[in-house]
């Protein structure tokens, strides 16, 4: 991927694993999928996605309506929900011999992470 843009859409009861530095992530339509980012510089963003487990360290992670969703996160700045339910946020738990560099590479911080600091951007009804 070599810190390029990289698109999953789709995809269903698929096992994904990305690891290489990537710029930006955008995953759109899946359900009941495991999917593994590597360290990406830039945004993660789900769109419309169920059921799934993502491992994922990141600048910026936003999700909207998504549901079911197993997230473990290293994230630099604040999460962002939107319109999206039953959502598990856990800290990353992930080791693989070239994520050390790739951490680097991205400009990411393990010391850095707000995981659990989510922001829910759905607009309320008042």
């Amino acid at each position: 991927i070599n810190g390029q843009q990289f698109i999953i859409k789709d995809c269903s009861n698929a096992s994904i694993y990305l690891l290489d530095n990537i710029n930006t992530v955008t995953v759109d339509d899946c359900t009941a999928c495991t999917i593994v980012i590597g360290p990406t510089s830039g945004s993660v963003f789900l769109r419309e996605c169920s059921e799934c487990v993502v491992v994922v360290a990141c600048g910026q992670f936003r999700t909207r309506d998504c549901r079911q969703l197993q997230v473990r996160l290293l994230c630099n700045t604040q999460p962002i929900i939107e319109a999206s339910t039953r959502m598990q946020m856990a800290c990353y738990q992930l080791y693989y011999p070239q994520l050390q560099g790739q951490f680097a590479s991205a400009g990411l911080s393990v010391f850095n992470n707000n995981w659990s600091d989510v922001h829910d951007f759905t607009p309320t009804d008042n």
